[in-house]
């Protein structure tokens, strides 16, 4: 048992300096690109944290086990907007530009509609995958 919270409290220790690490290089990045940070968060670290959710419903998909794949992907939007957000502005507020609540905030909430109404008809394919894949493709170069 406490080999095992050790194996814990040393696998935590090394994803928060991972992490650290991760954040400061994606912001040396950025000012060294000049692109906004947001698009520095938008882009490499939120594809980079979702590469894992990814793989794992691909291979669920593959598999057919669908209630697996929607279950990650769900639970990983609660988990990013609940718990990440939620324990983000815990340790610091911070205020929102305008251009993100003008532009990327309507487009979120779109996305979100136009996947709430791929679930209507209790099914999705390949044609439901790449429509979400283009609407992706075309945010990033709207970016």
């Amino acid at each position: 048992m406490l080999l095992h919270l050790l194996g814990v409290i040393a696998g935590l220790s090394l994803i928060t300096v991972g992490a650290s690490k991760f954040i400061d290089g994606a912001s040396a990045l950025a000012l060294d690109l000049k692109i906004p940070p947001v698009m520095i968060g938008l882009i490499f670290i939120a594809l980079g944290t979702s590469a894992p959710e990814m793989f794992v419903s691909a291979i669920a998909a593959h598999k057919g086990q669908s209630g697996l794949a929607i279950g990650n992907v769900l639970g990983s939007n609660i988990a990013n907007i609940g718990l990440v957000l939620g324990c983000a502005l815990l340790f610091a507020p911070f205020r929102l530009e305008r251009d993100i609540l003008r532009l990327d905030f309507p487009i979120a909430i779109g996305l979100t509609v136009l996947v709430a109404m791929m679930f209507l008809n209790g099914h999705f394919g390949r044609v439901d995958g790449l429509l979400i894949l283009v609407a992706l493709t075309g945010y990033f170069v709207f970016l």
